[in-house]
């Protein structure tokens, strides 16, 4: 495959994304550009709002099957307001467990949706889901090194030293950004990798189920 053929059909596959969950994407995108308003010499911090991310991205994508879908863009706009309100200092959430328990309920919820009752289609839905969330990371991964190594080019050729207040910024909004659009884009495709592990999956529970 080509290096053209792989950027078309990833070209593809996020406008595909971006058309099946417009309001997963708008939220992905404004959490992205607004992390590039944060003043990162402030004493106090003021980086909640992102930490809420993950849990408000997966509340809105777990109501796409439904009517009230179209309205799921009301939680993250009353969770921002509300954190506004109350505490909006990262550290408070890092150090509370009960923030880390609600993050742990919302990577369960991802990864068992859609909900199904036969036990080996939910277990494939899980293991599929996770599959994609660490293909997700993989990416946000390799694009991470590949802007490491162009910062570092361009450093060496041109002189050109890059601020800490811009590095910050760019790999957070690559943080927030990365991950969540592309396991909308995996999740979407419908490709030979997905049949392929579903089929692998098959194989491994007739294995583990069958009869000694």
């Amino acid at each position: 495959m080509s290096l053209a053929t792989f950027f078309q059909q990833a070209k593809q596959q996020i406008k595909s994304a971006v058309s099946a969950h417009p309001i997963e994407i708008l939220m992905i995108v404004t959490f992205t550009v607004g992390i590039w308003f944060v003043d990162w010499n402030l004493e106090k911090d003021h980086l909640a709002y992102w930490l809420f991310e993950s849990i408000l991205f997966a509340v809105v994508y777990l109501s796409r099957p439904y009517a009230w879908y179209r309205f799921s863009w009301l939680v993250p706009l009353a969770t921002i307001l509300a954190i506004w309100q109350f505490n909006d200092s990262a550290e408070f959430y890092l150090t509370n467990p009960k923030f880390w328990g609600a993050q742990f309920i919302a990577l369960l919820l991802l990864c068992g949706f859609p909900f199904v009752k036969n036990n080996q289609a939910f277990t494939y839905r899980n293991f599929t889901n996770l599959f994609h969330l660490a293909l997700a990371i993989a990416v946000w991964g390799l694009i991470v090194g590949l802007v490491a190594a162009i910062e570092a080019s361009i450093r060496a050729l041109f002189n050109v030293n890059f601020s800490r207040s811009f590095d910050g910024h760019l790999y957070s909004s690559l943080v927030i950004l990365c991950p969540p659009l592309f396991f909308l884009v995996f999740q979407q495709r419908q490709s030979n990798t997905e049949m392929t592990v579903h089929r692998i999956f098959e194989i491994l529970v007739n294995i583990i189920l069958a009869p000694a």
